[in-house]
């Protein structure tokens, strides 16, 4: 048993499929200063991130894989930060249903239609958006 825990033992009989269950958990990020997405800080967390809230910080920008390795990413909250623009596919990688953009600094919503077959909310409330581009809602489908 190298490599493998006293603790923890899988039997596998044949052709399976084992699950290791874990924890589901929000990632609080929540007024901490971030001045850009702390990806290695929410890789660092043990669970399952499911939420991650980056609301009341100092973000002014997205680079375009920083959320590529939160698959399991259901709600984003990038609220109260000063991000002007989000690129292309910055959420693509990602299982977002809920997307908070409140009180941002973006002049043009962003294109999403990467997750137009999975978002079911998006709250782009106090922005002050002025243009949106052909393509930004493909994907996406009316209530």
């Amino acid at each position: 048993m190298s490599g493998m825990s006293a603790s923890r033992t899988l039997f596998c009989l044949g052709l399976c499929l084992c699950i290791i269950a874990s924890r589901e958990a929000e990632f609080n990020g929540f007024n901490k200063g971030y001045t850009s997405v702390p990806v290695e800080e929410i890789l660092s967390r043990s669970e399952v991130i499911t939420d991650i809230n980056l609301a009341r910080n100092s973000i002014t920008e997205l680079q375009v894989d920083d959320f590529s390795r939160f698959f399991s990413a259901r709600v984003i909250i990038l609220s109260d930060n000063r991000i002007s623009d989000i690129p292309n596919g910055v959420f693509c990688e990602t299982n977002v249903s809920e997307l908070y953009l409140i009180r941002t600094s973006l002049d043009s919503a962003p294109v999403l239609g990467c997750v137009g077959d999975r978002l079911t909310y998006l709250n782009l409330d106090y922005c002050q958006i002025c243009y949106i581009t052909s393509g930004t809602f493909d994907g996406m489908t009316s209530c």
